[in-house]
């Protein structure tokens, strides 16, 4: 019999008090096996209201974005604008490791659960709070979007289409779509939450994590910010690859510079087996310098090459010599991927109300000694409250019928 191993956080409890800024890093927590407890409004977190829908048809449980960044979370409803829902959230973070928090800078303390407060009834809760801009400097006050993360951040700026001859544009920038923003600075923000409950677990104290989602985008620019930094050079925008090198199949096909070791050496030798290297195997080619300035001929080399092949056949082909090209599939085209089957990337989650299963994202990563929880599907609104305030804080029933009552919960 195999050896079943304890999830990562199995043992950890998180509020999330979070909405599109915020909730994907929870997401992230749950999966590794935390209990991460999703706190809305009673008429719904603003996430419920984001489509597409299912079958198009608007509702609170029908959001596909809602489903998408709360697979795992169980949810209740509290209003903290009442006296009684802000008493009800210090009992229930008395409970909690951790608090995931994307409100405006100020909102808790405005409403009397500063972290001061909030550590003296818990002193080992940690509280992550992500904000736009973070909570100190000239701007903490502004308000962003994914768009503007991106602008800013400096990823909008760098991508697009390159420059006619004459050096001019004729296209705008391109803007990475999908929210990219909350997921550079959800995944940060995760790694800065395995942090703090480490050392939370070692030391029995918590701590305050301000965490700015722009500097978070902005650190996410691959070389960009280093190559400012040392050389005070500010990049331009251009294409990594002159225009679409197709497979014989119609795939794009992405090719690297030769960034690795040995790896311009191993794929001129590619094409040179194959007769098609043409004057790539020249010595001149490994200086990488020069590889630079003959991009544009290199390029026209790995498209007629490219073009005669199927992209995956070429791929592994590639792979398997130490040449690193991937093939570019639509987001559909990898669900049956075998290898993508094999390591557990998707998973099937049953969505009871409407009678059917849907296909997840599932692993982001292969660990036996750290497996993956996958589902169960987003919470409905205030799908939990009996089983978070009943059995989490021990509430009476006359207590919480009172609560629902006065429109607490």
């Amino acid at each position: 019999m195999a050896e079943v191993h304890p999830m990562a956080l199995d043992d950890f409890t998180i509020i999330e008090l979070a909405d599109w800024r915020g909730e994907f890093c929870g997401k992230l927590l749950a999966g590794m096996g935390a209990n991460v407890i999703k706190v809305e409004p009673p008429g719904g977190s603003p996430t419920r209201r984001i489509g597409p829908f299912y079958r198009d048809e608007p509702g609170a449980e029908r959001s596909l974005h809602f489903w998408h960044y709360n697979v795992g979370k169980k949810g209740i409803t509290l209003d903290l604008e009442n006296g009684e829902g802000r008493g009800v959230f210090r009992e229930l973070l008395k409970k909690a490791d951790l608090l995931l928090l994307t409100s405006r800078p100020g909102y808790l303390a405005d409403l009397g659960l500063g972290f001061e407060t909030l550590q003296a009834d818990n002193p080992r809760l940690i509280v992550l709070a992500m904000s736009d801009f973070g909570e100190t400097g000239p701007w903490r006050d502004y308000k962003g979007s994914d768009l503007v993360f991106l602008a800013l951040g400096g990823q909008t700026k760098i991508c697009g289409y390159g420059p006619n001859a004459d050096g001019e544009f004729d296209t705008p920038p391109i803007a990475p779509q999908m929210w990219q923003s909350s997921h550079i600075s959800c995944s940060m923000a995760t790694m800065d939450a395995l942090a703090a409950l480490w050392h939370q677990r070692m030391t029995g104290r918590g701590q305050y994590i301000d965490f700015s989602i722009h500097t978070a985008v902005n650190t996410c620019t691959e070389n960009n910010l280093s190559v400012y930094e040392v050389g005070r050079m500010v990049s331009p925008r251009r294409p990594t690859y002159q225009g679409d090198i197709l497979s014989k199949d119609g795939y794009n096909m992405i090719t690297s510079g030769g960034l690795f070791p040995g790896e311009w050496e191993r794929e001129a030798a590619m094409l040179d087996e194959y007769g098609m290297a043409e004057d790539l195997a020249d010595e001149r080619y490994t200086i990488p310098s020069a590889r630079v300035k003959e991009m544009g001929h290199i390029n026209d080399v790995r498209r007629k090459f490219i073009a005669q092949h199927n992209a995956d056949e070429l791929m592994l082909d590639a792979q398997n010599r130490g040449v690193i090209w991937a093939t570019v599939r639509p987001p559909e085209g990898s669900l049956n991927d075998e290898h993508f089957v094999g390591r557990g990337n998707f998973a099937e989650i049953e969505h009871s109300e409407v009678g059917k299963s849907f296909t997840y994202p599932a692993s982001p990563w292969v660990s036996p000694a750290m497996p993956w929880r996958h589902g169960p599907r987003a919470p409905q609104l205030g799908e939990h409250n009996d089983d978070v305030y009943r059995q989490l804080l021990g509430f009476e029933d006359s207590r919480l019928d009172a609560m629902r009552k006065s429109g607490v919960v």
